[in-house]
């Protein structure tokens, strides 16, 4: 045998002219099996083998094999899963085709996680073609809701490298009872009877919460049988007095399960409690209002003594100049009167 020729559906120009091509197949055992290194883009077609040898036998086989040149590879096949039950054994597998044997494709999962159960292996399916498969095997949890699972392709290349990578994702759905339930006050501290409180309940649920239902203790225990069910609301608004202090608390309730809250308290003070109050409100009133009417009377009283002070500096001024200019008067008379 001279050599394999692989010829074009549409040329009779042997490939092995561009592209470097070896039979690793045993052709007595009519295995053609054969490796193309840096097969070239934009040569996609059918290609048929042809053998040659050096005597009068050649043969070019009739069924062709359509060949499809990608710079990235497709994305990988990955098992889809619809809903999952918190704490159930989820197992996801991953596979591709393995073109080359010799240049294995590489297979990645992510995001990583430790927790997570990985095993690679290579098949052959009934039509003899090589798969590789990853599997990850992992125990749902609330946290994995809403997560992707990805799982990533690259093959490598003969001269080095590997291609750009290709990957399909997996979202998952997991269901699980209530969690974090929390009961919050829209106020702190004693609240005065008359006003209007709110209570808020959350949790975080899927699928989400259907019934919130608000309960009061009146025993201090937190016992269910000591319960007393107030509403069925996310939301419990109240205008209060004093027979509604107490300790407060929620329940999330779905088709997986219920939970709940911490106990939040109420203090409601009556309003003799307020009347008890007032008049040392009124007496620190009247005592801020005592002091400022000093300050200004003080004020008024130091401004009205620099005035009179002044008032009086000014009449001894008078005087003195009258004074004065009268003694000069008598004395240009007398001057006057001499010979």
């Amino acid at each position: 045998m001279t050599g394999p020729f692989i010829n074009s559906l549409n040329s009779q120009s042997p490939l092995n002219n561009v592209v470097q091509v070896h039979v690793v197949g045993n052709l007595t055992q009519k295995n053609c099996t054969t490796v193309f290194y840096n097969f070239p883009k934009d040569y996609n077609n059918i290609y048929f083998f042809r053998l040659q040898c050096p005597n009068e036998v050649k043969y070019n086989f009739a069924k062709g094999v359509s060949i499809t040149v990608q710079t990235a590879p497709s994305a990988p096949l990955l098992t889809s899963v619809n809903q999952i039950s918190e704490g159930a054994q989820v197992r996801l597998q991953c596979s591709v085709p393995v073109p080359c044997s010799v240049l294995p494709p590489s297979l990645t999962w992510l995001p990583q996680d430790s927790s997570r159960q990985e095993e690679t292996e290579m098949l052959q399916n009934v039509d003899g073609q090589r798969i590789m498969m990853s599997a990850v095997t992992f125990t749902a949890s609330a946290d994995h809701h809403n997560q992707s699972i990805v799982c990533s392709v690259s093959y490598p290349l003969f001269e080095g490298g590997s291609t750009e990578s290709s990957a399909a994702t997996q979202r998952l759905n997991v269901l699980y009872a209530p969690r974090f339930t929390t009961a919050t006050l829209s106020t702190s501290g004693p609240v005065s009877e008359g006003r209007t409180v709110t209570f808020t309940c959350s949790s975080d649920a899927n699928p989400p919460v259907s019934h919130y239902t608000w309960y009061r203790d009146d025993s201090g225990n937190l016992s269910s049988s000591q319960l007393t069910r107030i509403r069925q609301a996310a939301t419990l608004v109240l205008q209060v007095s004093q027979t509604d202090s107490g300790v407060y608390l929620c329940e999330a309730q779905t088709s997986r399960g219920s939970q709940r809250s911490r106990p939040v308290s109420l203090d409601v003070k009556g309003s003799c409690e307020d009347l008890v109050l007032a008049p040392y409100v009124i007496c620190g009133v009247l005592l801020v209002l005592y002091i400022l009417t000093v300050v200004v009377d003080l004020y008024k009283y130091r401004s009205l003594s620099r005035r009179l002070k002044q008032i009086e500096l000014k009449g001894e001024n008078t005087y003195t100049d009258l004074k004065t200019l009268s003694a000069t008067s008598d004395y240009d008379q007398l001057q006057r009167q001499q010979p």
